[in-house]
């Protein structure tokens, strides 16, 4: 091979406006993630130093056993943090993958710096109220939404985050309850150094935060799915295809009275899209079988993806 020839076979061809365009829009989305990690992250330090700590309140995960050193005079929480943070995303970046080591290393270096920030700007243990129920129920909402906004971009706050995350992956376990187990574990562990009272509205925290990340977490997700049963399952599936513009799968079925065989529709669609679904179906039959359920994800064409219309597939 000419050394002309081994030159053009190194050029790379130019990359297609579809390609670049989707090349931004990877950038933008990577940006955007880094973003809400550090948001989520600020958030979890704000509610540490605005209501936990004052309060002296029980917290679950690395900040709890961060707390728990700092009484009993063995560290600092900020130094606690960062190396029961270093560890937890040694083990996430082994099991969970690059992206989530890139961002999970934002919050491992970020999240200790800024409790230390935080506290260098209000100065000591400032206190927003006195009120124990009243900070465990701000503090749980903060703590919820800034947990769930850093999950939400496939990272994770670091620390006893990392765990559940894990456990998911590998064994499919629901996030919530790996971290009720975790956090009550953590809290328990504190009742050396807090009063039973104090561990009662740390358990208050915990129930109201994993509540909101749970709900943080597939907000927006939510669809609805669709099975239409009836002798006029053509028209409908034209009328989803041509006027609701959404996806159409047909199952076979058989009617369980006479044993006829019937074709069964079925379809994805948002929340805000159903009635106009409804509505269409019982234009064309008025006694059509309409069975509608709530779904908290879904992947594919017209959803995660970009539809694609005729032979473009």
């Amino acid at each position: 091979m000419s050394k002309k020839s081994k030159k053009e076979k190194k050029t790379k061809a130019p990359k297609s406006p579809a390609e670049k365009k989707k090349m931004r829009k990877k950038i933008l989305k990577t940006i955007f993630d880094v973003i809400v990690v550090f948001v989520g992250n600020t958030l979890f330090a704000l509610a540490v130093r605005l209501f936990i700590e004052p309060n002296n309140l029980v917290m679950a995960g690395v900040t709890g056993l961060g707390i728990m050193a700092e009484k009993l005079g063995i560290m600092q929480l900020s130094h606690f943090a960062y190396l029961f943070n270093i560890a937890m995303f040694i083990l996430g970046a082994a099991v969970l993958g690059k992206k989530f080591a890139l961002t999970t290393l934002i919050s491992t270096v970020y999240y200790p710096a800024a409790l230390d920030i935080i506290d260098y700007f209000i100065g000591g243990k400032f206190r927003i109220t006195d009120n124990l129920m009243l900070s465990a129920v701000c503090a749980g909402l903060m703590l919820g939404v800034a947990i769930g906004l850093v999950f939400r971009v496939g990272s994770s706050t670091g620390g006893m985050d990392v765990p559940p995350l894990v456990l998911k992956k590998l064994f499919s376990i629901p996030l919530v309850i790996s971290i009720y187990f975790f956090d009550l574990s953590v809290m328990l562990m504190q009742i050396i150094v807090n009063t039973p009272e104090n561990i009662c509205f740390g358990v208050v925290t915990m129930v109201i935060y994993t509540i909101v990340i749970d709900k943080i977490v597939i907000a927006g997700n939510i669809k609805i799915q669709v099975t239409i049963i009836s002798p006029k399952s053509e028209e409908i599936v034209d009328s989803i295809l041509y006027k609701l513009d959404r996806g159409v799968t047909l199952l076979h079925g058989t009617t369980g009275f006479k044993r006829e065989q019937q074709q069964v529709v079925m379809t994805v669609v948002s929340k805000h899209e159903y009635n106009r679904l409804r509505k269409t179906v019982l234009a064309i039959d008025n006694n059509a079988f309409i069975i509608a359920n709530e779904i908290s994800d879904v992947k594919g064409r017209g959803f995660s993806l970009d539809k694609i219309y005729g032979d473009s597939m």
